[in-house]
């Protein structure tokens, strides 16, 4: 798809799905939802003209270069697996299994993948933003008010004062990006399911390509920044892989009974396409001579050097920041069901391999 292509089938749909959530969601809470785009920015941005008294004034800026680049990202990977590079490797990971070079659904043509991965990503990239809106972000994070605007919440154009966050005041930001991404995944779900339905589309299908379209977004939020995980939060956006690790299992959890058969056949197929996706990255974006060695992103965040340390910090201070985002979000189940949430099972682990250190 050519430049014309691209910015037309964004603007189409991103215009289409601000009208709805202004006729639904900001008309039964008052105020309004803006979407402006902007030339010569590689980055996405919610911004909030109003205070917490006052009905929301909330904007969604998007960058045509952001638009763009995604594209460019996805064709890339789109090419990397057409072209059957690193199967020896992937084969490897999945232990020789000959599904794994079903990456991309039958009956599919390549513009049809492309166009599907596209839109999977920058409809969550609109969600996200619309996330850190719906739950006023700007209001708990610290230092964010700005002249006359309440908050600015970036993607990419991170301030230079941000960038050295450390502690407490960065787990904050991780975790707002972390309560942003669940709240993306969920309305990308939700929006694929309604899609689905009536169109009769496979709709595992379709999340394939939701998921594959998330990974490179993430992966390009990252840009080119370290691999390497420390053990306390710093800067503005968490590790990709930890956002990956947290994001993804919302597919499979919102749609089947746990341990199923379906869930567990969906989980691997949710594996593959993200580590494929990681593969490319590394080969392509990070160019790393010798894949087979760099594999620390199969191990999971829980049992990196690091990682459990990093993961215990981030939980300590949600347990303080999450009452206020449940009591101050525009929107929202009144139980906070669909709030970000670290499961005592997972917090346990954390604790388990912190002890066995």
């Amino acid at each position: 798809m050519d430049r014309q292509g691209i910015i037309a089938l964004s603007e189409g749909v991103l215009t289409e799905i601000t009208k709805a959530i202004n006729e639904s969601l900001y008309s039964e809470i008052g105020g309004t939802l803006s979407l402006r785009w902007s030339a010569g920015t590689l980055n996405a941005q919610a911004q909030s003209n109003s205070d917490l008294t006052a009905e929301p004034d909330h904007i969604i800026t998007i960058g045509y270069d952001l638009l763009l680049k995604i594209y460019e990202v996805i064709d890339e990977y789109c090419l990397f697996i057409e072209n059957k590079e690193e199967n020896d490797l992937l084969a490897e990971i999945f232990e020789n299994d000959p599904q794994i070079f079903e990456l991309i659904p039958q009956g599919y043509s390549p513009d049809h993948v492309r166009n599907n991965i596209f839109l999977g990503a920058i409809t969550w990239i609109y969600f996200h933003e619309l996330t850190h809106l719906i739950q006023e972000h700007g209001v708990v994070r610290p230092a964010q008010k700005c002249n006359n605007i309440f908050s600015i919440i970036t993607e990419f154009d991170i301030r230079a004062d941000d960038v050295n966050l450390i502690g407490r005041e960065s787990a904050i930001y991780h975790l707002t990006e972390l309560a942003a991404d669940h709240g993306a995944t969920l309305m990308c779900l939700y929006e694929a399911i309604r899609q689905a339905e009536p169109a009769g589309h496979d709709l595992e299908n379709l999340l394939q390509l939701i998921v594959a379209g998330v990974v490179c977004v993430m992966y390009q939020f990252n840009t080119k920044k370290s691999m390497s995980l420390n053990d306390e939060p710093m800067g503005t956006h968490p590790h990709p892989l930890v956002r990956l690790e947290l994001t993804l299992p919302i597919f499979q959890e919102r749609l089947y009974t746990p341990n199923s058969e379906e869930r567990n056949n969906f989980v691997y197929k949710v594996n593959q396409v993200a580590t494929s996706v990681t593969i490319y990255w590394l080969k392509h974006i990070w160019k790393y001579p010798n894949l087979l060695e760099y594999t620390p992103f199969l191990s999971g965040t829980v049992n990196r050097p690091s990682g459990s340390d990093y993961l215990q910090k981030l939980f300590d201070v949600w347990d303080e920041i999450r009452p206020v985002i449940k009591e101050i979000r525009r929107h929202g189940d009144p139980s906070g069901i669909d709030l970000l949430n670290f499961t005592e099972e997972y917090r346990g682990l954390v604790q388990q391999n912190r002890e066995q250190r």
